[in-house]
């Protein structure tokens, strides 16, 4: 899961052709992506099940939604679940 964010961040950053208000969105959301991706690669390194839940849930950042929601915004996207098909 951790090189999937980090991925999904180079791939956003490397973007052609959004629209300029866009822009600070996708990095922001990038930025976002990044930080769980460190985020997950420290607590793979738990030795258990409950040291991995309080290693995720530490730092206290959100999932990411509220960038991905300014994000879909930008471009004119509806946000999942938000329209007459299940997201």
């Amino acid at each position: 899961m951790a090189e999937g964010e980090a991925e999904s961040a180079r791939l956003l950053r490397a973007a052609d052709g959004l629209p300029a208000g866009a822009r600070g969105p996708a990095e922001a959301f990038a930025d976002r992506l990044d930080a769980l991706s460190a985020k997950m690669r420290e607590a793979s390194k738990a030795r258990t099940e409950e040291e991995f839940r309080e290693r995720m849930v530490s730092s206290g950042e959100g999932d990411g939604a509220g960038e991905e929601g300014r994000m879909r915004a930008a471009v004119g996207l509806p946000l999942p679940g938000g329209g007459d098909m299940a997201g």
